[in-house]
């Protein structure tokens, strides 16, 4: 028989490895809880306008030469239930002139809820298939019209008013030298609200 002496140090050393072993175990529990809890959060969280549309649109996509994980979508324009979408990569290098990059064109119909992809042929576009619940979610939540608000702007008034105030200009008096970057909007009388939608002028 094996007679085992243990010193009042020996059991303290023990005792003491056991409390530290026991409070690693509880930072390390406590550190996956928070982990699990900041994923949830993160989760619960709704994704912007823009990023729905970036979920919905860019994984349709069924030709592109650029990473998917680097496109993103927004709304361009809205003409009624129509939607233009512009396609766009961020350079990740310092120097580049405009922030984005425009790389192709989707227009959405939020009533027969259907997407076509126009970039390489408008007049024979790439039918986009979509999930129908997440498109009606996006409808919903971002592009449901909006409320005729009281005292809304006549556009056609005012478009009847600037004509007959306006003055009219003929030969090369009519000339305009247009500047600035990406596209210039027309407007149908002097009003931000009178804005046509698809008519702009744009660099060739």
């Amino acid at each position: 028989m094996k007679n085992e002496i243990v010193t009042p140090a020996g059991a303290n050393g023990e005792a003491g490895r056991r409390r530290r072993f026991a409070a690693v175990a509880v930072l390390a529990a406590l550190a996956c809880m928070g982990v699990t809890v900041a994923q949830a959060v993160a989760a619960a969280q709704p994704a912007s306008c823009d990023e729905q549309l970036t979920q919905l649109i860019v994984p349709a996509l069924r030709q592109t030469a650029m990473d998917r994980r680097a496109i993103h979508a927004n709304v361009d324009e809205r003409d009624g239930n129509i939607l233009r979408i512009r396609l766009f990569v961020t350079p990740d290098h310092p120097g580049t002139p405009n922030r984005d990059a425009t790389i192709g064109w989707v227009t959405l119909d939020t009533q027969a809820m259907r997407a076509l992809d126009v970039t390489r042929d408008p007049d024979r576009p790439d039918v986009l298939v979509i999930d129908r619940r997440a498109l009606a979610r996006f409808v919903s939540a971002c592009a449901a019209p909006a409320a005729p608000l009281h005292g809304a702007v006549d556009c056609d008034a005012l478009n009847r008013r600037a004509q007959a105030q306006g003055d009219y200009v003929t030969g090369s008096d009519a000339g305009r030298v247009v500047t600035g970057k990406g596209r210039l909007p027309f407007f149908s009388a002097p009003d931000d609200a009178c804005r046509i939608d698809g008519l702009f002028i744009r660099r060739a």
